[in-house]
């Protein structure tokens, strides 16, 4: 998104109605996969294979950029990474999936050291056994994220805002919209057009200072509210520190409300979350879980098309931790 943050992963309050959520047969331990998230996967690895085709025609890949970024990039800000190497372009597919997989370990653990200690130093890291988890990479920036918390009175808010189930989206047969928002933004009403039964939420809306029908018509009362609760409704979470000056004061003042809460990781736990889920079976019962496969060996397929997917896979999360890295490296050399 234009604040950084990962659109791949799956959010149902943005990408389903109501009633698709409420029919959703899932374990208590499931990433919940719907038809529209397993589009958005395809897409994204043709998106891939269609850049890796055009970088061929420049005898350059993904690959050469990942490389270009952490030894030649990075060593101009005077960071040093610990070498490590690509699979060569003639090298079998799953021989390169499964060294990219090593790499990303590499990664994980070199960065971790890079953000506790300053530095990567090589005794230390051959030291380091485990892997450090994907959900407790630290971050240089303090307020990275804001989540929305557990409380009754936001998620009530949010609910009459922006669900397709709530009570506030019908005036009648010509004034009906998806939501509450959509219906104020595109008609001119008071809260007397409103029924009986719509009565209470509409005021509470107005207790709470979100609308207000002092103008002859309700109207919202800061429409960059209405902007973040929006981003909150649908992710659940939002980049605090890519907020632009207005949003970081309305987030500020919902956190001593106790509505949402901060983060200092370098993923969002939908990130998180969605790379645990590519990645590994630690968190979800139903994970593709590429890099375990390649981990001791390589699966075996009948169709080379599933190959080229987990190559696909695990060059995106290459380039989520490029991404990701370099935005702490940014934050880091301005402050």
């Amino acid at each position: 998104s234009n604040k950084n943050m990962g659109l791949i992963p799956r959010f149902p309050n943005k990408e389903e109605l109501g009633v698709a959520r409420a029919m959703g047969v899932y374990t208590k331990n499931s990433y919940p996969i719907t038809q529209y998230f397993q589009i958005k996967q395809q897409q994204m690895c043709y998106k891939i294979m269609a850049y890796q085709k055009i970088l061929s025609e420049f005898d350059s890949s993904i690959e050469q950029i990942i490389h270009w970024y952490f030894f030649d990039f990075l060593n101009n800000q005077d960071i040093k990474w610990l070498p490590f190497s690509f699979s060569p372009k003639d090298d079998a597919i799953d021989n390169r999936i499964s060294t990219i997989f090593k790499n990303e370990e590499k990664i994980r653990k070199q960065y971790k050291q890079l953000i506790e200690y300053g530095e990567i130093e090589k005794d230390l890291y051959n030291l380091t056994r485990s892997t450090p988890e994907i959900e407790t990479k630290p971050s240089y920036i303090e307020k990275k994220y804001a989540y929305l918390t557990e409380n009754k009175l936001i998620h009530s808010i949010l609910h009459l805002l922006f669900s397709d189930q709530s009570h506030l989206t019908y005036v009648d047969e010509i004034r009906t919209e998806k939501c509450f928002v959509d219906l104020i933004e595109k008609h001119s009403l008071r809260k007397e057009n409103f029924l009986n039964h719509q009565q209470i939420p509409i005021q509470f809306l107005i207790d709470n200072n979100i609308i207000s029908d002092d103008e002859q018509k309700l109207q919202f009362v800061d429409i960059k509210q209405i902007d973040v609760f929006r981003e909150l409704y649908w992710y659940g979470e939002i980049n605090y520190y890519n907020s632009d000056s207005a949003e970081k004061l309305i987030l500020d003042a919902l956190n001593e409300k106790g509505m949402i809460s901060f983060g200092q990781n370098l993923f969002s736990k939908s990130e998180s979350n969605y790379l645990n889920f590519l990645l590994n079976n630690s968190k979800f019962d139903n994970s593709l879980a590429i890099r375990n496969k390649y981990q001791h060996g390589s699966p075996a397929y009948d169709s080379e098309e599933q190959y080229y997917f987990d190559y696909s896979i695990s060059l995106l999360i290459l380039t989520i931790y490029a991404s990701k890295i370099n935005e702490e490296i940014i934050y880091k050399k301005h402050n």
